[in-house]
């Protein structure tokens, strides 16, 4: 609609759209972690060069009304055992950004259905609560409403917005009618071997909280699912570009579908399903992931569901293993318990029991809302004050390229995610280059993005690697004027695992040195990513590294 008014910043490509590195565009679109690099002085475009354009990048971030969508995602972090301290580093990063705004005159808004009411007070500054609406879709006198209220005092203008006859209501007012909710005490493998005699509909997720179980559930089961004559896709957040696209096309054009996938469904991902099997989460995550099912309306006549798996046996173990090094282990059992008092059926090992994921309820029913109300603030944040004092001193000085050390140490490479993203290079050496096509064939086709978390983890299986005096060295994957594929020694493992962006940033330099590159033209060298090894039996079709 709004044609060439709209641009977008993001670590990926697509095609037809127009890419503004510097934010541009009168409507852009960024990812967040794109954003706040900008907002902040360090060009996310030129990460990689040797000289940036930070004040360029610093004030162009900071000139326009912002809206974060989907803000519960970074507010509570995934993938880390120390929840306290990815929300300092969060709750800072997005209070420092609206007490900017506020300053500056220029409107924040913040859109997300998932957001603890105890978490409010920690983005707004104290001088901006007065002036900020709270508009929560919700009858006056629910929970939530009054959480929040006795959260902030009598200073914000907390609004509901509620209405039994607008089209959103009537169009979900027989939810709970129509869409149970099962809880298993039982492993994902026994609850599907149960299921497989169903039929739970045309259209299923199957979620993990781990890359790793999506990837060997999806193995095990995708030829029985494809004998029952489902199409089966898998989605998570270390596959290449071409791969998720392919099986986006599958999920969005397939009448009869089986999902396997993780997180990255609760973002961006629209899709309209029949029934949700999902291992057991946090509140926030278990509302946008359940949220799938009858996502724009309910049909008469079609079987809907909604099954979380708690895992066998003793249920603390079960959250234990499915949930630690992922999410807040206390508020998912919290969780569990809050909504075992509201079982009505016990079968065996599963328990059935009426939840609206849809809309907040007048009545005693529960809902999604009043389940937001029982995460409590962590009993101990961490000291923001180290975290405070670089993203002040990042807003009083101009950022050069040593500061990516020190965002390394203070706030692992990231903003808003628990550590930076990393590319990796999955495919082989090519001695020529023959075209612009193939350099998109290699990005999309053989590199995938993960996190340091990841490498700390298996990065000495992953990565081809040189030893040398004892140290082990990491390989870079770079392309020379568009023409050739060329491997170079990108520093220490250990030194890049400390400080990833500096030392790949120090890496790629040495390249753009070692070839007399000019600043002030086009970048001779392209950053592919870290060399895999040459032993990762990859399939490119699949598009992921194989457990």
């Amino acid at each position: 609609v709004l044609g060439d008014e709209v641009g977008y910043q993001a670590g990926v490509y697509i095609e037809g759209a127009h890419k503004t590195p510097f934010l541009t565009t009168r409507y852009t679109i960024a990812t967040l972690d794109s954003f706040f690099m900008n907002f902040y002085g360090i060009p996310v475009s030129e990460l990689w060069r040797s000289v940036w354009h930070s004040d360029v990048a610093f004030l162009l971030s900071r000139t326009s009304h912002i809206v974060l969508d989907e803000v519960h995602l970074v507010i509570t972090p995934d993938e880390i055992d120390t929840v306290e301290e990815e929300y300092a580093k969060v709750f800072l990063a997005i209070r420092d950004l609206i007490n900017w705004n506020f300053k500056a005159g220029l409107k924040t808004i913040i859109l997300t259905a998932t957001l603890y009411p105890w978490i409010i007070k920690h983005i707004l500054p104290n001088e901006v609560v007065k002036n900020t609406c709270i508009l929560t879709y919700a009858p006056e006198n629910h929970v939530y409403l009054y959480n929040v209220s006795k959260i902030l005092g009598n200073s914000a203008n907390i609004k509901s917005i509620w209405d039994e006859e607008d089209e959103f209501y009537l169009t979900f007012k027989q939810y709970i009618e129509n869409i149970p909710t099962y809880l298993y005490y039982k492993s994902m493998d026994e609850v599907l071997s149960d299921l497989l005699n169903y039929y739970l509909g045309d259209r299923i997720a199957i979620m993990f909280n781990s890359i790793k179980r999506c990837i060997r559930t999806y193995e095990k089961y995708h030829k029985q699912f494809e004998d029952q004559g489902y199409e089966v896709a898998i989605l998570h957040g270390q596959m290449t570009a071409y791969a998720r696209k392919k099986y986006l096309e599958i999920l969005r054009g397939s009448d009869k579908i089986i999902l396997f996938s993780t997180q990255v469904i609760e973002a961006g991902v629209n899709v309209d399903l029949n029934a949700v099997i999902t291992e057991v989460a946090p509140p926030h995550a278990l509302i946008q992931r359940v949220g799938r099912v009858a996502r724009y309306r309910i049909y008469k006549g079609v079987p809907y569901s909604i099954h979380i798996v708690i895992g066998g046996g003793n249920p603390i173990a079960g959250i234990q293993e499915l949930c630690k090094g992922i999410y807040d282990v206390e508020l998912t059992s919290k969780t569990i318990r809050y909504l075992e008092q509201y079982v009505e059926e016990i079968d065996g090992d599963g328990r059935k029991l009426t939840i609206n994921w849809r809309l907040p309820q007048t009545s005693d029913v529960l809902d999604y809302l009043k389940i937001l109300t029982i995460a409590e603030e962590p009993s101990q944040l961490l000291d923001a004050g180290v975290v405070s004092s670089m993203l002040g001193k990042l807003t009083g000085w101009r950022a050069r390229s040593k500061v990516l050390k020190e965002l390394d140490e203070l706030l692992q490479g990231s903003f808003v995610r628990s550590s930076a993203l990393i590319p990796i290079y999955l495919g082989s050496v090519v001695d020529e280059i023959k075209d612009t096509d193939q350099i998109d064939e290699l990005l999309n086709k053989y590199t995938i993005t993960t996190d340091i978390g990841f490498l700390k983890r298996h990065g000495d299986g992953i990565l081809e690697l040189k030893e040398d005096g004892g140290k082990k060295y990491v390989k870079v994957a770079v392309i020379i004027d568009d023409r050739k594929l060329m491997i170079f020694e990108g520093g220490s493992l250990s030194g890049f695992l400390k400080h990833p962006l500096h030392t790949l940033h120090k890496t790629i330099s040495r390249i753009r040195r070692s070839y007399e590159e000019d600043e002030g033209v086009f970048p001779r060298i392209l950053l592919l990513g870290l060399k895999a090894s040459p032993d990762i039996k990859f399939d490119v079709e699949k598009g992921y590294l194989p457990w």
